[in-house]
């Protein structure tokens, strides 16, 4: 593979590896996690062996980076974290007080994306902390996500599936022409509030700026917020829902330096946390592979007298240092 070549077809060669990994040589990124991520996907001379009751064969083992902005090793973390968390969200008893419902919770734009990610990570722990959301919160899951604006600000939100009780986020006023509180409804075509009583909806209302819930965002954390709640009724589409926001790719990013930033500050940083109950849960065992010529579960293991024999016979490419690093490691065996 040539690194100065476009990761995908089409894409823009902006984007290519040669830009993003010159960029994160000079942020200081480690070099070994460089090679890591010039290498995904390439064969990596090493293996494992599966064997069942039908005979045994040898599966090739490929160089994996594990970047969120890589297509093919996000794919593998949301299937292992589906399998993961979605047994324990199945176990919940939906009832007509407690049930599954999606979050966001959006601030204003950050200046900076790392001080950003760790002002919304303290403020979301505050937030859980507060009595109001402890009595309703069982059990949530939540994501960071980051995209970055024309203006080169930071959009980072949080995305989480929670159990619980309903949150209140609904917009109260005063409507003039049924003289009482009402709850206000929003009209986004005309791009104004009106009275929520279904024998009313008028537009002559006066309305409170914030819900309860933006409220105490902006207790916890000083900021304005935008924030939406929707109720989900299934649970496996809601977690293959919120899974797309554990990755990102180019289009968050308005240029390939944005995009080496983000690899370079976001590195060891975890994005997806757990809390409540799912904070203390332990993921059942993977059901074992089955073979489905003989039926029996198939035991992987890695046998080293087996790769020397490999290696022997084959020889590891040589890499050209002019894919943008201006030294690499030597191929060496692990």
């Amino acid at each position: 593979m040539n690194s100065d070549d476009s990761d995908k077809k089409g894409e823009s060669p902006l984007f290519s590896k040669r830009v993003i990994s010159s960029h994160l040589q000079s942020l200081g990124y480690p070099e070994k996690s460089l090679i890591n991520m010039l290498k995904c996907g390439e064969d990596s001379y090493e293996h494992i062996i599966a064997e069942c009751d039908c005979g045994g064969f040898l599966l090739d083992l490929k160089h994996k980076c594990s970047l969120r902005t890589c297509p093919s090793c996000s794919k593998k973390r949301k299937r292992r974290i589906r399998r993961k968390y979605l047994p324990f969200l199945q176990s919940q008893k939906i009832t007509p007080t407690n049930f599954l419902y999606f979050l966001t919770i959006s601030p204003k734009n950050y200046p900076s994306l790392r001080e950003g990610l760790e002002h919304i990570r303290k403020s979301f722990s505050r937030f859980l902390r507060l009595q109001y959301i402890k009595e309703r919160v069982d059990a949530g899951l939540y994501v960071i996500e980051s995209k970055q604006s024309s203006d080169g600000s930071w959009n980072i939100h949080i995305h989480a599936i929670i159990y619980g009780r309903w949150l209140d986020n609904r917009i109260r006023g005063f409507c003039l022409d049924c003289n009482r509180p009402a709850i206000m409804k929003y009209d986004y075509s005309e791009k104004k509030y009106y009275c929520a009583n279904a024998k009313c909806k008028s537009t002559n209302v006066i309305v409170n700026e914030n819900s309860k819930l933006v409220e105490l965002w902006r207790a916890s954390s000083g900021r304005e917020v935008n924030m939406n709640i929707q109720k989900q009724s299934s649970v496996s589409y809601t977690l293959n829902y919120m899974l797309k926001y554990i990755s990102a790719n180019k289009d968050d990013f308005a240029t390939p330096e944005a995009m080496a930033d983000y690899i370079f500050i976001t590195r060891k940083r975890k994005l997806i946390n757990t809390f409540g109950k799912f904070f203390k849960y332990k993921p059942p065992e993977d059901h074992p592979k089955i073979c489905p010529n003989c039926n029996k579960e198939i035991h992987y293991y890695y046998d080293y007298e087996v790769k020397k024999i490999l290696l022997a016979s084959r020889k590891p490419p040589e890499y050209d240092p002019g894919n943008g690093i201006s030294e690499l490691l030597p191929w060496q065996l692990r």
